[in-house]
């Protein structure tokens, strides 16, 4: 009898175990979906703010890097247009603040350490093709928009640069105007660099 006790009263913990662990992975689940997306776009929408303010651009650029950052981190799609606009725009690095300190523990040199639209771009990932590649079919290939779209389409394709190679070729192929197919072609050319 005491063994049959014993089983009852283990089954009974188990099952309220368990049950807690539903009711809380539902409570979790409820709170993730009835919050968090507004917390995101409350976020995205702040952080597309500083982007969209000419002064911080000017005035606050490590503000700007940081929104620039986040937006990558959150791969939010509604920053893309935004993020292109700024493809350009410079980080300050550690030897550009004091010209005469080496960087110490500083970043990388590239593109992404330099630009941090390209970064947070490339984060983003396959949405951000076609902007990117828009840019490159408006753009000279030398102009640093161009070079700052190519490197980051080429990050995007890392698994596969070849595949980066036809999605250019692609482009070119279905570009708007002589012009643009000639600055897609051009920029495969030089991507064919990146699969060396």
């Amino acid at each position: 009898m005491t063994n049959i006790v014993s089983t009852i009263d283990r089954v009974w913990f188990y099952a309220i175990a368990a049950l807690t662990f539903v009711l809380l992975g539902l409570a979790a689940e409820t709170v993730a979906r009835n919050r968090l997306p507004g917390a995101h776009q409350d976020g995205e929408r702040h952080f597309l703010s500083i982007l969209r303010d000419r002064q911080a651009q000017e005035n606050q650029p490590d503000a700007v890097v940081t929104a620039i950052e986040r937006l990558g981190g959150m791969r939010s799609v509604a920053a893309i247009d935004d993020l292109i606009n700024l493809i350009t725009f410079k980080r300050t690095l550690p030897e550009q603040a004091t010209p005469s300190s080496p960087i110490q523990g500083g970043l990388p040199k590239g593109p992404m350490s330099v630009y941090p639209a390209t970064e947070a771009l490339f984060h983003i990932g396959e949405p951000a093709l076609p902007a990117l590649i828009a840019v490159i079919e408006a753009s000279d290939a030398e102009a640093l928009e161009s070079q700052n779209a190519l490197y980051t389409v080429m990050a995007i394709f890392r698994e596969n640069r070849k595949a980066g190679v036809d999605y250019l070729e692609k482009a070119a192929n279905q570009a708007k105007s002589t012009e643009g197919a000639s600055n897609l072609l051009r920029a495969a050319q030089r991507a064919r660099s990146f699969l060396l």
